[in-house]
């Protein structure tokens, strides 16, 4: 059965109401008053203000604005790129921009990282804590990114291999799932992994277990509009 207009024209405006408080922007040399924010996207930002609604792209806020909506050039770039395609194939219609403008997509992330032991009892399990800590880390910053753009990344899986050093620093390679319609998720899995570093330094104990360097992989997956991290 379906909802009665009225009921769903409440339940966008209960979702809207948390996004954000209003506030004044010029972007551009163009003032809007009383801004709220209904979405944040890797490209573009969508708002309520007192002329109506609109979308502002990223690129054109001030630095401060870029900051606290996580603005990364080469993620906007390519949901631009991702959006400019499905346009083209017809995948997205003004309808559905409008539906995703008014109700933003909550993912179900199928992650859970394991809970660290209180204290490492051997070497062994020094370093499942130590992993369990990058899990966390990375597992943390895809699902923020990953929140804001699940409507516009395409079904596909990637799996990105990194190395984790003495000193924290890391180094990535993706090994599977490089495509045309994954490049976005390559792109936002690979930064949630570099973005994650440095990491905690080795103990010495940790040092002479795995030497100077150790090697993990982490698989990244969207489908049916489900984010799944292992």
């Amino acid at each position: 059965m379906r909802m009665p207009i009225v009921a769903v024209v409440a339940l966008v405006f209960l979702l809207l109401i948390p996004f954000c408080n209003a506030e004044d922007w010029t972007v551009n040399g163009k003032d809007y008053h009383n801004v709220k924010v209904t979405k944040v996207e890797a490209d573009t930002v969508h708002i309520m203000f007192d002329g109506g609604i609109g979308t502002v792209n990223l690129s054109d806020l001030t630095p401060e604005l870029q900051k606290k909506f996580n603005y990364d050039p080469k993620a906007a770039a390519l949901a631009s790129q991702q959006k400019a395609a499905l346009k083209a194939s017809g995948q997205l219609h003004q309808t559905d921009q409008q539906n995703v403008t008014a109700i933003p997509p909550q993912p179900i992330l199928d992650y859970m990282p394991p809970a660290p032991a209180t204290k490492a009892t051997d070497a062994s399990g020094e370093l499942k804590i130590y992993k369990a800590k990058v899990y966390r880390a990375v597992g943390a910053r895809w699902h923020d990114k990953v929140n804001h753009l699940l409507s516009v990344i395409p079904k596909g899986t990637v799996k990105i291999q990194y190395a984790i050093h003495a000193d924290g620093t890391c180094d990535t390679q993706v090994v599977d799932g490089i495509s045309s319609e994954t490049q976005l998720l390559v792109a936002l899995s690979l930064q949630a992994i570099e973005k994650s570093a440095p990491f905690d330094a080795f103990s010495d104990s940790l040092r002479r277990q795995v030497g100077d360097s150790y090697t993990d992989s982490f698989t990244f997956s969207i489908n049916d509009k489900t984010a799944s991290f292992k």
